[in-house]
């Protein structure tokens, strides 16, 4: 009787703990293998480009350098092993059900042994042997209940769960500086000399620049006698040559046409050549130059020798203005003696008054009227 009873809340309780089992994921293994490389041209901020020069006129044509970037796809292969996360529970579940059955059968097996259910025999079992083999069934079918859920759980949680997949790696430069013909449009063109630089234009969307410089090259850019070229560069980037002499030579005619040497050749100061000495020492070596030298030559001898006639004459006027400075300076110190003695002969002269006039007023006063004027 005890088994009968028992057998259900045996067969609840390992239902209760096996039956939701949690299957997991063990540590995912992966695998990756390159099955194809990819190659591809990225631009960058390298130019490149191609100069052309009809006298002052410039024209570029600039284009973008490339990179060469190689990127490799590789297949990923992942695999996740499935895992019993309740394992414990199926262990037990199987244990209880194996336990089940092996009693179950048991049962089943000594039923005949039984006595029989007959409430007039000194032998009477409440059981009997047909109830000891329905126990016996019982027990055998909760066990086998339990087994299979063991072995559906077991079933769940083996083999793996697996993805592949084709990822592109993270490129990698392969080379640089790669003419790859594309236009750099909106790139600032410059010139370049002597260290000096000047923006002189913007590409078009065809990466172009065709303009005549003529009146954009400020005189500095040019100025000087060495034969430096002109260095053509995109974004700061030297990518050709240009001839100076032509820029050279018109900015030297609208210097010269500026200066005129007749205000230098009658100058009075040499301040009066400072155009004509400027564009001189810009454009040294042009013919115009020579014949400043030798205005401003002639101009410097002849404001010297005036200088020097100014000087001397100064130095004249300076010394006759010493000498009647001396001679007024003699004549003032004569006068102060003068003044100086008569002072002293007047005071003397009072006195001898007023000691004649014993202390008389009217006699003193006619005294001195009459005798120290």
């Amino acid at each position: 009787m005890m088994g009968r009873r028992s057998a259900p809340w045996l067969l609840l309780g390992a239902l209760g703990v096996s039956g939701c089992a949690t299957i997991g994921h063990a540590p995912a293994k992966t695998t990756e293998t390159p099955i194809k490389t990819k190659r591809r041209n990225v631009p960058t901020k390298q130019a490149a480009g191609d100069v052309e020069q009809d006298g002052t006129r410039i024209r570029v044509a600039a284009t973008r350098l490339c990179e060469v970037q190689e990127t490799v796809v590789v297949r990923h292969h992942e695999v996740r092993e499935r895992t019993n996360q309740s394992s414990g529970a199926d262990i037990l579940a199987g244990v209880a059900g194996g336990g089940l059955a092996l009693s179950g059968a048991l049962v089943y097996s000594d039923a005949r042994r039984v006595y029989p259910k007959d409430t007039t025999s000194r032998t009477y079992n409440d059981v009997g042997p047909s109830g000891a083999r329905g126990i016996g069934v019982g027990l055998i079918g909760a066990g086998a209940v339990l087994l299979a859920i063991s072995a559906v759980d077991a079933i769940r949680a083996s083999g793996s769960d697996e993805s592949v997949s084709d990822r592109p790696r993270e490129p990698e430069v392969r080379e640089t500086g790669v003419a790859c013909g594309i236009p750099y449009a909106g790139a600032t063109v410059g010139l370049r000399r002597s260290g000096r630089e000047l923006a002189v234009g913007v590409t078009d969307d065809r990466g172009r620049l065709d303009s005549d410089l003529v009146d954009q090259l400020p005189r500095g850019l040019l100025a000087g006698g060495d034969v430096q070229a002109l260095t053509v560069t995109v974004e700061g980037q030297a990518v050709g040559e240009g001839d100076p002499a032509p820029f050279v030579a018109a900015a030297a005619r609208r210097a010269w046409g500026r200066v005129d040497l007749r205000a230098c050749e009658a100058a009075t100061e040499m301040r009066e050549c400072n155009a004509a000495l400027a564009s001189e020492n810009d454009f040294p070596v042009t013919a115009e130059a020579a014949e400043v030298r030798r205005v401003v030559k002639r101009s410097r001898a002849r404001i010297a020798d005036a200088e020097r006639i100014a000087a001397q004459a100064r130095a004249a006027k300076e010394a006759e203005l010493a000498k009647q400075e001396a001679k007024d300076a003699a004549a003032a110190t004569l006068r102060a003696k003068q003044q100086q003695q008569r002072a002293q002969a007047g005071a003397a002269c009072r006195g001898a008054c007023s000691s004649g006039c014993k202390g008389n007023a009217s006699c003193t006063a006619q005294c001195i009227a009459a005798k120290c004027q």
